[in-house]
């Protein structure tokens, strides 16, 4: 699904909420329920929820658009797994742990309509 979690390479960790990556992206964890994905001069705010253990689980269908001005961009799936993949080593490289969520899977199995 996703490509191949590389590890990261000259990474700057800038305590306490943001990694930064020499690839040109960053994650900046803006509390318990957003992150913001920076990619170049674009960026995304992304829905997550903190875990009880060092982790957080992200909800995939919340990586969809870009912040304006550049939000007439349209996001493929391929994109979007790449977003992902780079949150997920970001995240792995903070030591955290990444669960990322379908909630469409999540609601079918759980019955939830929200």
């Amino acid at each position: 699904m996703f490509p191949e979690l590389r590890e990261m390479k000259n990474v700057q960790k800038k305590w306490p909420n943001t990694i930064k990556s020499d690839e040109g992206f960053s994650v900046k964890i803006l509390g318990r329920t957003q992150l913001k994905y920076t990619e170049d001069t674009k960026n995304m705010t992304v829905e997550i929820e903190m875990l009880a253990i060092a982790g957080i689980s992200l909800f995939k269908d919340s990586v969809q658009n870009w912040a304006p001005p550049n939000d007439t961009e349209p996001i493929t799936e391929d994109k979007r797994n790449e977003i992902i993949g780079n949150i997920c080593r970001a995240m792995d490289f903070y030591g955290w742990k990444t669960d990322v969520i379908d909630r469409l899977i999540f609601r079918q199995r759980t019955g939830e309509n929200s």
